[in-house]
């Protein structure tokens, strides 16, 4: 429970160059050994990407509505930077890089949500015994 997930949260271990960083030395998590593979897959080759967790949490919800956004964006303007939240900015990106982020919401193309779902749930009952 709680007193579990604190112990884990703040352990007795962390460094001073950690603890330096603020937070009163709260680390919620340990890098696992595959972290630059799955880093490499989720920036996607540098292009513009909409995290997973906004995919299927957030915008699948109403679909036509953000693809209506976007794609009124992209008719607005032509982009060739965009400024991400949480990243170094801005990043170089076209307009049709900014759609192309979309992607996930536009049915069966290769990103969208549920085919990579499909493809997830296939490696992984590969992998069952």
């Amino acid at each position: 429970g709680a007193l579990s997930f604190f112990r884990s949260a703040f352990p007795r271990g962390v460094p001073p160059s950690s603890r330096a960083l603020g937070w009163a030395g709260f680390w919620p998590f340990d890098w696992q050994p595959q972290w630059r593979a799955a880093f490499s897959r989720l920036r996607s080759g540098g292009r513009p990407v909409v995290p997973p967790i906004l995919q299927v949490s957030v915008l699948n919800r109403e679909p036509e509505k953000v693809l209506a956004f976007a794609d009124a964006v992209a008719e607005a303007f032509p982009l060739t930077k965009l400024v991400p939240c949480h990243f170094d900015a801005p990043v170089a990106a076209t307009t049709r890089e900014w759609s192309a982020a979309f992607d996930f919401l536009r049915g069966d193309t290769a990103d969208s949500v549920l085919v990579r779902a499909r493809r997830w749930l296939t490696r992984s009952a590969a992998t069952l015994p």
